[in-house]
């Protein structure tokens, strides 16, 4: 049985679609789909979801470069919401604030999804606006959400959107590529938008907020970006790319808390006795040993101290 069809660019509109789907009403094998760049409306979208609806085999399916519409959008959004939805992959192209919508709310709560791309460029009409996109972000936000991967193409994505993206992944431990795509003439994202994103990446305001940033997020890309990313942020997303969770939480704090010439051994002598020692072995994985042991001496003596006081208690008791 077919499990991969590609149909790509081929000017196949409605019609052509909806006598795809009834061909494939009875297929229960098929994997992929590949319907990018034809003529494809809302109409065609819907038909070919409806003849889909029981297809439990269909993981990736590729409609990006068709106009289809709020009405589209909202089709694809019903199968989206269905428990029983197998789709893995899904890029799509060109609806409105309406659809978006629609495809928010059924992502709010799926668990399949891994890798979405959604191309709203404003020459269509209608397009999704700035709101649309913040709105969005709620997705990302999702504690079961399985995305891997968010390509999203729109002239009206701007700080704003990218604030509420960083804020959203705040708490996210699965998106690890997140790519935007625009028209340089009409790029809308300053330093303010690196900002954001550099500081949900690490948040340097305390040890434990350092600890608890995203260390999950790997590639940050912008195709029309003139210029490179800020060092800072290219580095951390380097970490990310290169260390497991743990080690990106502890190369982070190294850098942000513990190096230079004076380094702050403070947070540690904070610390209850027992949790103390374990923090240390954990710190030390990653930190030049000299270094630690350099801002040791004030350590050792807050250590001697302590267990003087325990062995008074101990005496009293």
């Amino acid at each position: 049985m077919l499990e991969k069809l590609d149909i790509s660019c081929n000017s196949i509109g409605d019609i052509g679609v909806k006598a795809l789907a009834n061909a494939l009403v009875n297929n229960s094998c098929l994997r992929e789909l590949r319907l990018s760049g034809n003529s494809i409306s809302g109409a065609g979208v819907n038909s070919l979801t409806s003849a889909l609806e029981n297809n439990s085999s269909l993981r990736e399916l590729d409609l990006s470069y068709n106009s289809i519409g709020d009405i589209g959008a909202i089709a694809l959004s019903s199968v989206l919401r269905d428990p029983n939805s197998s789709f893995t992959i899904l890029k799509i192209g060109w609806f409105g604030d309406i659809g978006i919508s629609a495809l928010t709310n059924a992502l709010e709560h799926n668990c399949i999804l891994k890798e979405l791309s959604i191309d709203g460029q404003p020459v269509r009409n209608p397009a999704v606006t700035t709101a649309g996109w913040v709105d969005f972000s709620t997705v990302l936000r999702n504690p079961t959400s399985a995305l891997k991967v968010l390509c999203v193409s729109n002239d009206s994505i701007n700080d704003e959107v990218i604030q509420s993206f960083a804020d959203a992944l705040a708490n996210n431990n699965k998106l690890r590529e997140l790519n935007i795509f625009t028209v340089i003439a009409h790029n809308h994202i300053t330093p303010d938008g690196y900002a954001a994103m550099t500081n949900i990446l690490c948040d340097t305001s305390s040890i434990l907020s350092t600890f608890y940033s995203n260390h999950t997020l790997e590639e940050l890309c912008h195709k029309s970006f003139a210029s490179p990313f800020p060092n800072d942020l290219s580095s951390l997303l380097q970490i990310n790319r290169e260390s497991s969770v743990s080690q990106a939480a502890r190369l982070k704090i190294i850098n942000s808390h513990f190096s230079g010439s004076e380094i702050n051994m403070q947070p540690f002598m904070e610390m209850n006795l027992n949790v103390r020692p374990h923090a240390i072995a954990w710190m030390a994985k990653d930190m030049h040993m000299y270094e630690l042991l350099r801002a040791m001496p004030s350590l050792l003596e807050q250590f001697e101290d302590d267990v003087i006081r325990s062995k008074k208690r101990t005496r009293i008791i």
